[in-house]
This record gives structure tokens, sequence and C-alpha cells, in this order.
């Protein structure tokens, strides 16, 4: 089985909004549906969206010219809680996108699991 995990990362230039998108980030996430399998648990982001959102480091080009939007990430968690296929699904440009891929990268995850075996 295959897992795909979508991560909405949102490069805004006022710092007290993107704690507010990550909130809409952590529930947007608790409402994608998935197959259902018995026992089945998704990967889980250590530390949660705020763990990615703190590392962003907003690109000088995007500064710049006050570039702002959202950077979508398709990627998929192997059972040993690595990143691999990071894929944009929505691209603004300017360095985000490539900055969006290297805090994803570098995450840390709890791999899924399907009956207490972890899954890629």
């Amino acid at each position: 089985m295959k897992i795909s995990i979508f991560i909405l990362l949102s490069f805004i230039l006022q710092p007290n909004i993107i704690l507010n998108e990550s909130n809409k980030v952590n529930s947007a996430l608790k409402n994608i549906s998935f197959n259902n399998f018995e026992n089945e648990k998704m990967p889980e982001l250590i530390g949660g969206i705020n763990s990615i959102q703190s590392k962003i480091i907003y690109p000088k080009e995007a500064k710049e010219k006050n570039i702002e939007g959202k950077v979508y990430i398709k990627c998929k968690i192997t059972s040993k809680g690595k990143v691999e296929e990071i894929k944009v699904i929505n691209s603004i440009g300017f360095g985000c996108n490539e900055e969006a891929i290297r805090v994803v990268k570098d995450s840390l995850w709890k791999p899924g699991e399907i009956n207490n075996i972890p899954t890629d």
C-alpha cells in the first residue's frame, strides 16, 4: 500500500499569521479521508506542523517581491519515517517551492502502520 501525505506550507510575511495557518493545516490534515484498513495508523509528523513551519527561511527573492502564498507538497512517508517522492502540487515560485521541499525533506515522521506493521 502506498500512502501519500499532502502538506500545505504557507509563505506569509506576517509571522503571527503563519501560526494561524498551521492550525488550519492541522485541522485540514485531520479531515483528509484515506482508504480504511483494519487497525490503520497514518504517518504522524513528529512535532506537528509547527516543527516544519518554524524551520522555513523566507526566500530573499520572495521577500523582495512581496510574494505570499501557499505551497502544496505531496510526499511519501516510508516505513522508516523518511520522506520520499516529494512533489510540488501548487507552486508560487521565487524560491518558496525549494524552501518547502527542503523543510519537508528534513522533517521527522512516525511511519504509518497497518495491523501494527510499519508500511510504506
